[in-house]
């Protein structure tokens, strides 16, 4: 989304952003009370990199200056873990 100057009806552009994800899984196969099952693991990783710095969205020019009226918080880097078995 990018910030909007609702006075001038004008986009307003700010520095890029860059937002990080990662994830990587395991699967294998043992044998569990006489049967073949199949175990996956999962981990996700969201905001690698742990950028939390706030994301502005909207801008309004005054006398003294442009002022900031929206932003968006960044989430803090979460992570995840995801066990699968098939029986």
């Amino acid at each position: 989304m990018k910030p909007f100057n609702w006075a001038s009806n004008k986009p307003v552009y700010g520095e890029e952003e860059i937002v990080t994800y990662m994830n990587f899984g395991y699967q294998t196969r043992f044998r569990m009370m006489g049967r073949n099952t199949n175990i996956a693991f999962q981990v996700n990783i969201d905001n690698v990199l742990n950028d939390t710095d706030p994301v502005v969205t909207q801008v309004v020019p005054t006398a003294t200056g442009d002022r900031i009226t929206g932003y968006r918080f960044v989430k803090p880097r979460q992570i995840n873990l995801t066990t699968t078995f098939k029986f």
